[in-house]
């Protein structure tokens, strides 16, 4: 529970004015105290506080400082709210309030009062009740909502790679006809991208994925799809027919084109008798072994080409720990 006070100024007077002392009645004045204890608000009169009840915890209740007040702040881990142009959110509740009156009026020919024959717990379970179908319906709606944006999502961006596959290599340049719109379109669907990286529960995937439960999983999906086997010669197949699309579509090939590979290369991977505990491990060791390898400068290479290590016993660092 936070307790804390402060004094009336010229500033907050205009607040508190007609309000009273609680132990000796009298108006609030400047340089009273104001005292706040979690949603409890009393205003002293200055004489009344310096002889409060010993109840009171005075060490608690000491004149708040500009710092005391800043570190008030972060222990609540929230900043001081900044005045906007907006309407007060209490005006906003209040005129709810009052319609919620009037609707009842209309409805029942009475206003609300206690003891008038109704179950006020029966009555707000089943407001909670509805509450509770409404909300669901509400995250229903948004579920096939991101569904269908994740659909016309993929149906633009496959229109797009359809078209640039029948473009010619220097409509890649922005004087050609159509390329800026191209362009913007590509921009456009990047933007999209973060909003459709949400699943059909409406979270967002995890910061960090578990790579051998993913394995699994694809495991038993490609056992089940495309049945038994090392079927290499098809992998190795599909993996060409996926180059040669991303090939096409060259520097504006979709993420999608690239994750096929992926994931193709790591079905090659366990259909050669490899658990997905170990393909992980070799994967990261392989990070590993490549960071520990020298390099040539790319600047000095071919963007078209293959950039190799460096080979000889000078530059053999494989075997290093």
């Amino acid at each position: 529970m936070e307790t804390f006070c402060e004094t009336v100024t010229h500033a907050t007077l205009p607040k508190f004015r007609g309000a009273d002392c609680p132990a000796c009645k009298k108006p609030i004045e400047l340089g009273d105290v104001v005292t706040r204890e979690c949603f409890r608000v009393e205003i002293w009169h200055a004489a009344c506080y310096a002889t409060r009840p010993a109840t009171v915890n005075a060490a608690a209740l000491e004149p708040v400082t500009s710092a005391g007040k800043d570190a008030m702040s972060q222990h609540l881990e929230q900043p001081m709210p900044t005045a906007n142009n907006e309407p007060a959110v209490w005006d906003l509740v209040m005129a709810d309030f009052k319609n919620r009156d009037r609707i009842g009026v209309a409805r029942y020919h009475v206003r609300l009062q206690p003891f008038n024959g109704r179950d006020y717990c029966r009555d707000a379970y089943e407001e909670l009740l509805d509450g509770a179908v409404y909300i669901r319906g509400l995250m229903y709606e948004r579920q096939h909502q991101m569904a269908a944006g994740r659909a016309l999502y993929s149906a633009l961006a496959a229109l797009v790679s359809e078209i640039r596959a029948y473009q010619s290599p220097e409509c890649d340049d922005d004087g050609a006809p159509g390329a800026l719109e191209l362009k913007a379109a590509d921009e456009a669907l990047s933007r999209a991208v973060p909003h459709f990286a949400i699943t059909v529960e409406g979270e967002k995937p995890p910061a960090h994925y578990d790579l051998v439960a993913h394995l699994e999983r694809q495991r038993k999906f490609s056992l089940e799809t495309f049945g038994p086997g090392a079927r290499q010669a098809g992998v190795l197949a599909h993996i060409r027919k996926e180059c040669a699309e991303v090939e096409t579509a060259g520097r504006h090939a979709r993420l999608e084109e690239w994750i096929d590979l992926v994931l193709l290369a790591l079905d090659g991977a366990w259909r050669s008798g490899h658990e997905p505990a170990a393909i992980v491990a070799a994967l990261a060791a392989k990070q590993a072994k490549n960071e520990r390898r020298d390099w040539p400068d790319w600047r000095t290479a071919s963007p078209d080409a293959p950039i190799e290590h460096v080979r000889g016993p000078a530059h053999d660092h494989d075997d290093r720990p």
